[in-house]
C-alpha cells in the first residue's frame, strides 16, 4: 500500500501549508484561534510521523515476504511430472485464484497482484502465457455462474489482470525488461530455460486473448 500512504501523508502536508499560510492571520485573531490552528497542526505532524513509521514497517513486511517467496520458490512446483505440467495452471485457477477472487473487493485485487508477484520473481514452471490464455478462455463461463455481486468482483479482478497485459503491450521495452527474461515467458511449458516468446508472438496472442474476451460477452 505505498501508494496510499504516500497520498495520505501529501494530503497532511498540504494541511499543514495551508495552516502556516494563515500563521499572518494569527495576531489579528483572538488567542483561542491561534490556540485552535495550533492543535490542528500538531494533529497533522503527528498522523505525518505514524504515517511515515508505518509505511516503514509495510515496506521492511513486503520485502521480508519477497525475500522468503524468492527463496522457495524452487520447491513450489518441483517434482512435478511433464504431462501434469498443462494441468497446474488449471488447477491452480480452479482451487486458487477463481474461488478467492470473488469473495470481496480486496481478494479480487491480491489474486491478480499475486500472479504478478509469481511472474515476476520468476517462479520456474509457472507458465505466466499459460495462465493468461486460461483466464481469458474461462471467464465467460465464470462470470455466468455468478451472483451479480460476485460478477463485480470478478470484473475487478479482470480488470486488474488486463491492466497488466496492457503494461506489457504497450511498450517494447517494457516487454523486454519485465517478460522476456521470465521463465514465465518460456515458449517450452516443461523447459523454464527454453525460448522465451517475442514481443511480436506477444502482442500477437494478446490480440487473440481480448478478442475471445469480446465474442464472451
Amino acid at each position: 500500500p505505498n501508494d496510499c500512504y504516500t497520498r495520505e501523508i501529501k494530503k497532511h502536508h498540504q494541511a499543514l501549508d495551508a495552516l502556516n499560510a494563515s500563521r499572518e492571520q494569527w495576531d489579528a485573531h483572538a488567542s483561542s484561534a491561534s490556540s485552535e490552528t495550533k492543535k490542528k497542526k500538531d494533529h497533522h505532524s503527528g498522523l505525518v510521523l505514524r504515517l511515515k513509521e508505518e509505511q516503514k514497517q509495510q515496506r521492511a513486511n513486503h520485502e521480508a515476504l519477497l525475500q522468503r517467496l524468492e527463496a522457495q520458490k524452487a520447491q513450489w512446483l518441483e517434482g512435478v511430472g511433464k504431462d501434469s505440467l498443462n494441468e497446474i495452471i488449471v488447477q491452480f485457477l480452479q482451487t486458487c485464484v477463481f474461488p478467492r477472487c470473488k469473495f470481496s473487493v480486496t481478494d479480487a485485487l491480491y489474486c491478480a497482484r499475486f500472479v504478478h508477484i509469481l511472474h515476476k520473481i520468476g517462479t520456474p514452471y509457472f507458465s505466466t502465457l499459460q495462465y493468461f490464455e486460461k483466464v481469458t478462455k474461462d471467464v465467460a463461463s465464470m462470470v455466468f455462474a455468478c451472483t451479480e455481486n460476485e460478477a463485480n468482483r470478478f470484473g475487478i479482478f479482470l480488470s486488474e489482470t488486463l491492466s497488466l497485459l496492457h503494461h506489457w503491450r504497450s511498450d517494447k521495452k517494457v516487454y523486454e525488461r519485465e517478460c522476456e527474461p521470465k521463465p514465465g515467458f518460456s515458449v517450452s511449458f516443461s523447459n523454464p530455460e527454453s525460448a522465451r516468446a517475442t514481443y511480436a508472438e506477444f502482442a500477437k496472442v494478446s490480440f487473440k486473448w481480448h478478442y475471445r474476451l469480446v465474442k464472451s460477452f
